[in-house]
């Protein structure tokens, strides 16, 4: 809303599977003339229909450095990284793919851990890191010069 962004909810209990959910969101998407769907928390939410409609168009952005602590979700990941005793965590974003968290990565941002870092107060300097990141994936994939592979011709 804040930056203008059109929105379409899909109702999920109107459809008898996630397939089919997933094969009206494709659909709608693909009417929309979208070119990149950007999700987070994502394997909560698509399935084969939506990978196969946007193949390296579809990429997520996760609350760490993969491919350490994946298939993490939010609050989880944070306290995950504290607990391994690690320096530093960050944000990825990657390609989705059928695996969680193992696609292609495309950004990878580093977030230092200081002593006495919580669970929340990691999330809320990697969510700041994450949202600058979702940003900057947009503008360049419109500018060019973020393509999902190295041969893909943007008109």
């Amino acid at each position: 809303r804040k930056h203008n962004i059109p929105s379409t909810f899909i109702d999920r209990k109107a459809f008898p599977n996630t397939d089919a959910f997933d094969a009206e969101m494709a659909k709608q998407l693909k009417q929309a003339g979208v070119e990149v769907v950007l999700l987070i928390g994502y394997k909560r939410i698509v399935h084969q229909p939506l990978l196969d409609a946007f193949p390296s168009h579809i990429w997520n952005i996760h609350p760490s450095l993969l491919p350490a602590f994946n298939g993490k979700f939010d609050a989880d990941v944070h306290q995950e990284v504290l607990d391994a005793g690690v320096k530093v965590s960050g944000a990825t974003l990657h390609i989705v793919t059928e695996d969680v968290d193992k696609g292609p990565i495309l950004f990878q941002e580093a977030v230092p851990i200081v002593e006495g870092e919580t669970s929340d107060s990691l999330k809320q300097k990697v969510q700041s890191v994450e949202m600058e990141m979702i940003v900057r994936s947009i503008r360049e994939y419109g500018e060019g010069t973020l393509s999902p592979f190295k041969d893909e011709k943007r008109v």
